[in-house]
């Protein structure tokens, strides 16, 4: 018997998105395709 489906756990409702990338200096959320962070300018590698 298969348990009830409440959601797999790696698919939180929260983050319905994939993470592209967090800034190595501050953490704040990358978009697709960019380097400099928004938030401190720091360019990640």
């Amino acid at each position: 018997m298969r348990p009830v489906h409440q959601g797999a756990p790696h698919m939180s409702p929260k983050h319905d998105k994939p993470i592209v990338g967090l800034c190595e200096r501050c953490g704040e959320y990358l978009n697709p395709g960019v380097r400099t962070c928004p938030n401190c300018g720091h360019y990640n590698s």
